[in-house]
């Protein structure tokens, strides 16, 4: 993969490791409109993430993320309320979202993103959050079958297949569907060796998230539903 094209009007902005191991570095005295592709801009409210097919720009808020902190967390009891201090494994972190709720409520999470311009949003967001999230930018399959590591819990939350509504996702769905195209239904035995692999690296138990009528692999414990979604989980 080609590095990320990370634009910035003060180049000693993007002077963090990450920025200089996976990033071209371009001055600019403001966001470009691209003809194609994605990029990022810094500036000193931190990363926004640009998309040729898509006019509005995205920045990660912290907004965003009380959105899921209130009320009660289908993820949260997916992971297992009085488990608490365990080790969690986001083997799909996207943006962090569920990384960073389930560390708000006392979980230590592992984050692992393969897309490197998501990745770097993802770390963005958690250094301006003030949270220290353990992340890395890897595949998280190739992580999972050469690491000798275990986790309390690994959780599974791969991108669903895009479906033709009239009603867009939220932006940052949008933004991360186009970065990662659309993804092919993956097909069953792939599925179930990525959820064998997980249960071989997990302590205590493995949470799939899927859509509310996907069929379900092999034989979860439990499951939890939602309007939308579900969470299969295996102990």
């Amino acid at each position: 993969m080609p590095p990320v094209k990370l634009f910035t009007a003060n180049a000693s902005k993007a002077d963090a490791p990450h920025y200089h191991e996976h990033c071209e570095i371009l001055e600019a005295a403001a966001p470009p409109q691209l003809s194609t592709g994605a990029a990022l801009w810094l500036d000193d409210e931190g990363l926004m993430l640009l998309n040729a097919q898509l006019a509005q720009p995205l920045r990660l808020t912290s907004t965003m993320l009380e959105r899921r902190l209130g009320g009660k967390s289908m993820l949260l009891r997916a992971c297992g309320v009085g488990n608490r201090g365990s080790r969690v494994l986001d083997a799909f972190a996207g943006f962090g979202f569920d990384a960073l709720t389930l560390m708000y409520q006392g979980f230590a999470v592992t984050a692992v993103e393969r897309h490197p311009l998501v990745w770097l949003m993802l770390e963005d967001f958690a250094a301006r959050l003030g949270i220290d999230l353990h992340s890395s930018c890897a595949d998280s399959t190739s992580t999972r079958a050469t690491s000798a590591q275990h986790w309390d819990i690994v959780y599974l939350d791969p991108m669903f297949p895009v479906r033709r509504k009239q009603a867009l996702p939220s932006l940052a769905l949008q933004h991360l569907q186009h970065l990662c195209g659309e993804v092919p239904a993956a097909a069953p035995l792939d599925l179930e060796a990525g959820l064998e692999l997980a249960q071989a690296c997990a302590l205590r138990r493995v949470v799939l998230k899927r859509r509310l009528k996907d069929p379900t692999l092999g034989k979860p414990s439990h499951q939890l539903k939602g309007q939308a979604v579900r969470f299969d989980i295996y102990v």
